[in-house]
């Protein structure tokens, strides 16, 4: 089994059936994770899916606390929480770290539970120290 993790974006393009903006390797580890019980998101996602709905940049038809909510109840989903270790894991990444502190969490999250990162993020996609597909 391989622990599959979310960014963002590619979670927001799966989870509101837009798969197709996924390429098809990405597709396959999505549902081969799913399948696994191995599909991971995390609770940083939420965030910024909240912040985005807050400064009207997206909009889901039933709202992003329900729309969260009902994410988190899909078999085979994990979210992830952000707790101290995983904080301080986030800021003491090795090389330099070429992202914000949600892409800082994420990669510590990534790097913690052996998962390969789908991200869309180019800058995330040369830093060396986490497994990513895209």
């Amino acid at each position: 089994m391989v622990a599959t993790l979310l960014d963002t974006a590619p979670l927001l393009s799966w989870a509101t059936g837009q798969s197709l903006k996924l390429s098809p390797r990405v597709q396959a580890a999505i549902a081969t994770a799913l399948g696994e019980g191995e599909l991971l998101v995390s609770a940083i996602s939420a965030w910024e899916l909240g912040a985005l709905e807050q400064e009207g940049r997206l909009a889901l038809s039933m709202g992003v606390e329900r729309w969260w909510a009902e994410l988190a109840s899909v078999e085979g989903l994990q979210v992830l929480p952000i707790t101290a270790p995983l904080a301080l894991a986030a800021s003491q990444l090795p090389g330099k770290f070429p992202g914000n502190l949600s892409d800082r969490l994420l990669v510590a999250q990534a790097r913690a539970a052996n998962a390969v990162l789908i991200t869309a993020d180019p800058a995330l996609h040369c830093y060396v120290h986490v497994n990513h597909l895209w």
